[in-house]
């Protein structure tokens, strides 16, 4: 999976202008410092798990690029094996956002937040979220609500071609964070979108001869357990 977190760039614009007062020197100075980094005052968080060995020489980088996706700022990108996950963070509050699949809305909701995973990590944080098991096989995508205030919220299954679109309602509080595969984290705000699709390159995972999905299910989570002696 693929993750961009999004921003309109005229309120991304506006957000910076409000900031300046309360920033030491002068106005058009690049701050640089490890693990954020701004040009002006629009900030840049680039992540991609395939450049983790680059990463070093971009942080050091004065002037970085702000890549622009139409009217809206790209804030950041992440890459994901298992799942990308859109939460409130460690504030055990609720955020509300909107949900589009393939540029069609799907829902508002107010939850602890959504869970997007893959086959192959629908056996993992997906499973804990009450997410059903997926055949590695299959190319879809599971849509996991966290603790909805909703009854009838479920899990959705989606095809592996959508485009998900998860919009972050202005009238939030707070900043959810997203994270992919809980290793990299991008901080949102309220009224920034989330955009997550199949990345274009597959993976090949080997196994040994003889292995069966199945039979894993079977070990890892102690299916059938009365029928071991």
């Amino acid at each position: 999976l693929v993750v961009l977190g999004l921003r309109p760039v005229a309120r991304a614009h506006e957000r910076s202008q409000q900031q300046g007062a309360a920033a030491e020197g002068p106005a058009d100075a690049h701050v640089r410092e490890r693990g954020s980094r701004r040009l002006g005052r629009v900030r840049v968080v680039h992540l991609d798990v395939r450049e983790v060995a680059q990463r070093e020489d971009r942080e050091r980088a004065d002037a970085p690029v702000v890549a622009k996706l139409g009217s809206e700022q790209v804030l950041g990108r992440g890459d994901a094996l298992n799942d990308i996950v859109v939460n409130s963070g460690a504030s055990a509050q609720m955020i509300e956002f909107e949900l589009s699949i393939d540029g069609e809305f799907v829902y508002r909701l107010n939850a602890d937040g959504l869970l997007v995973a893959t086959p192959t990590g629908s056996t993992a944080y997906c499973l804990s979220a009450g997410g059903p098991i997926m055949y590695p096989g299959l190319d879809a995508m599971v849509l996991v609500p966290m603790f909805p205030h909703s009854l009838t919220s479920r899990p959705i299954v989606v095809s592996g071609a959508s485009e998900i679109r998860i919009d972050v309602v202005s009238r939030n509080d707070i900043h959810p964070p997203i994270t992919c595969d809980g290793q990299i984290s991008i901080t949102a705000l309220p009224g920034d979108s989330v955009k997550i699709r199949k990345k274009a390159r597959e993976l090949t995972l080997l196994h040994p001869p003889g292995y069966s999905f199945y039979a894993s299910c079977r070990d890892k989570l102690r299916w059938s357990d009365a029928l071991v002696k």
